[in-house]
This record gives C-alpha cells, sequence and structure tokens, in this order.
C-alpha cells in the first residue's frame, strides 16, 4: 500500500481522505463557507 501513496505524495500513511480531510478547517470554513452564505448556501450545521 506504501507505493500508491508514495505516488500521489502521501509519505505518512495517511489515507487520501484523511489527508483531503486536514484542510477543511483551514479553507473551508475560514474562506469558502462565508462566500458560499453570501451567494445564498447557508451551512448552519
Amino acid at each position: 500500500m506504501q507505493s500508491p501513496w508514495r505516488e500521489i505524495g502521501l509519505t505518512d500513511g495517511v489515507t487520501w481522505s484523511a489527508h483531503l480531510a486536514s484542510f477543511f478547517p483551514k479553507v473551508y470554513f475560514p474562506e469558502v463557507k462565508p462566500v458560499a452564505a453570501k451567494l445564498g448556501f447557508p451551512n448552519d450545521k
């Protein structure tokens, strides 16, 4: 399993989904969520 991870740049054994999920607190909430709300897509969950 390590070989496919290395091919996509994941060398620490973290799955792709876990790696992607780590960006949500840094990117989604401070940047995307406010813009989406202004466009009429509120997310209050």
